[in-house]
């Protein structure tokens, strides 16, 4: 079967907008390309100008150092030999010295015309600059015979006086100097030219090396700029295959690949109506779970009560106990897999034929068809009986669920109320401290929801009295502190009370006390740990001891504390300080932090406490 105008009015404009689209690639493909070769051409002669001018540096520097040897002599030339032979190098022709611009001193003294050892034959202007202003200038490249080209630094030489004494002058043999980076251009493969005003006198540039021959231009060459030594050069550079894209081919192979998938799929989709129905599946289905989404639930739920009236149902919610703590400690992709995970848990649990889905967040809803009570019950405990495990970056992270429960249509009629139900048995789970499954009772719809509300932070400064949390056994770290702990230390905030003991509850104990206590606290809670299945276990006994505030007075307080058995902390102390009535602040000797206090702390940290490190 055919298509009819319309659509194929569709395929054939589809397949000009991906023609088009196929030149535009193309042409942004290779603007893109040649922009890359051009700022790497650039790049290249930049590089390469920088140790042009390095070496060229390196002439002027030699000069300069031979004119501070004349003025530092006070133009005694005497030594002149063994000066120049320190500063002879391979690429160096000839050093010379003209004491008031006539040649006196020349080192070898042989292989140069005779214009450079008896007169100097510099252009008058060109030593004019540089007298004027006083700085070393560059002459050339000029050839001085058929086979020798040479550049000149010419420094004028000033004496500690001020006077003007002459020139030193050095002969550069070219292209010795950058004969090594030209070269590398080459095996790059680029082609270059070298241009250079040749004095500080001249704006003209003339061409003194190059890869190509003489009358040959480069191809819209990138060039760098260097002044030096009062003259300019520059250096430019092209491909030496020219400009060009080796993607444009293969963008127009694949945009007219795909300018033919393109065309099919269309001609396909348009024909297959049974997309229609899919797209609409995956509306009513959760991305991230591939349970049903809440909108899917909902709408499949009304219609097995619409179709099957008769039939039991149990409809159950549940979530994850404290997911907001996973998202928090482990980050977003951890939760992810936790609700994953929960999935494929809720999966397992129930029946195939139940009907399964995230209402949102961590919330999930679990409709169990054709069971008795009793049975819906016992799946539902099932369920959520342990921990969930996964993992997580090479991490194993565990994870409870509470569930609420409500039957149809023994205690609701129509899905909203059944929901309604559910709900109030979820919340009731959880009033009573999570990690559990309760069906509906007629009492929990007088629950006040607003008790959920409290946390853990307000409870604490509920607590009558200073109460803190602190690690037992190992490190004895500081985990929590409410504001009354934290102005019985003196302190100004928790980050000031932790910042003076170092994070570590021992530490705000007297030295005298700090022994006795942390042998006796590792004593009890290393007894209690071992004896006691159980995560919270009382410590007897009342302990007595002493603490340092910041301001350096010694408090009497009692302690009394429990142990925990934390997942993510190990054995933790829940302790509750309070000050002994009638005893009177006393004076320290240090307060904590000073020098006696700390270095005390650290004999005791290198010693050990007992079994465990303070």
């Amino acid at each position: 079967m055919g298509l009819n105008w319309k659509h194929r009015v569709i395929v054939a404009v589809a397949a000009l907008l991906m023609v088009i689209a196929t030149l535009v690639n193309a042409a942004n493909v290779r603007c893109q390309d040649l922009a890359q070769h051009r700022q790497r051409a650039y790049d290249i002669a930049a590089s390469s100008a920088s140790y042009l001018d390095r070496g060229l540096q390196t002439g002027i520097y030699r000069s300069v150092s031979l004119g501070e040897w004349v003025a530092d002599r006070d133009g005694d030339t005497g030594n002149f030999r063994m000066a120049a032979k320190l500063l002879m190098r391979d690429w160096v022709e000839r050093i010379i010295l003209a004491p008031g611009g006539e040649v006196s001193e020349v080192y070898p003294e042989t292989g140069l015309p005779s214009e450079f050892t008896e007169k100097s034959k510099y252009p008058d202007e060109v030593l004019a600059y540089a007298k004027r202003y006083q700085v070393p200038v560059l002459y050339g490249p000029f050839r001085v015979n058929k086979t020798k080209k040479i550049l000149t630094v010419v420094n004028p030489v000033f004496l500690h006086s001020g006077d003007f004494w002459g020139y030193a002058i050095i002969v550069i043999r070219v292209p010795s100097l950058y004969q090594h980076t030209l070269n590398e251009l080459h095996s790059f493969g680029y082609d270059y030219c070298l241009d250079t005003t040749a004095s500080p006198v001249s704006d003209r540039f003339k061409r003194i090396e190059a890869s190509v021959g003489e009358r040959e231009t480069l191809d819209r060459p990138e060039s760098k700029v260097i002044r030096i030594g009062g003259t300019r050069w520059r250096l430019s550079v092209t491909p030496s295959q020219g400009w060009y894209s080796d993607r444009v081919r293969w963008a127009f192979a694949v945009g007219l690949m795909l300018t033919v998938s393109a065309g099919m799929l269309i001609y396909s989709l348009l024909r297959v109506i049974e997309q229609e129905r899919k797209l609409r599946t995956l509306a009513y289905q959760d991305a991230l779970t591939g349970l049903y989404s809440r909108g899917g639930f909902m709408g499949r739920l009304e219609k097995q009560l619409e179709e099957h009236p008769e039939m039991n149902l149990t409809a159950v919610f549940l979530d994850l106990d404290d997911f907001k703590m996973v998202n928090d400690m482990y980050g977003h992709p951890a939760g992810d897999r936790a609700l994953i995970t929960a999935a494929s848990h809720l999966r397992k649990m129930f029946p195939s034929d139940s009907l399964i889905g995230r209402t949102g967040g961590d919330e999930f809803c679990v409709a169990i068809i054709g069971r008795t009570a009793a049975e819906c019950a016992e799946m539902t405990e099932r369920a959520v009986a342990g921990r969930i495990s996964f993992d997580h970056g090479g991490k194993a992270i565990t994870y409870t669920m509470s569930a609420g429960y409500a039957d149809y249509p023994e205690q609701a009629q129509d899905r909203s109320g059944l929901m309604v139900l559910a709900d109030e048995a979820l919340y009731a789970v959880k009033m009573s401290g999570k990690s559990g499954a309760r069906r509906y009772m007629p009492d929990m719809a007088e629950m006040n929801r607003e008790q959920l509300g409290f946390s853990a932070a307000a409870m604490a400064e509920g607590v009558p009295g200073a109460f803190l949390v602190y690690r037992a056994g190992e490190d004895w770290r500081i985990l929590f502190a409410n504001e009354k702990l934290v102005h019985l230390t003196g302190c100004d905030s928790f980050e000031d009370l932790l910042h003076m003991t170092g994070s570590r509850f021992c530490r705000l104990i007297v030295p005298e006390d700090r022994d006795a206590f942390c042998a006796a606290m590792e004593q009890k809670t290393g007894r209690t740990g071992a004896d006691s299945e159980s995560s919270c276990s009382a410590i007897d006994e009342i302990r007595e001891f002493r603490i340092i505030t910041k301001q350096g007075t010694v408090r009497k307080v009692l302690q009394m504390a429990d142990l925990v058995s934390d997942d993510r902390h190990g054995k933790v102390v829940f302790a509750l300080l309070r000050e002994r009535e009638g005893a009177h602040p006393e004076r320290a000797s240090k307060a904590p932090g000073t020098q006696e206090t700390e270095l005390s702390y650290q004999k005791r940290r290198n010693t050990g406490c007992r079994n465990g490190e303070i």
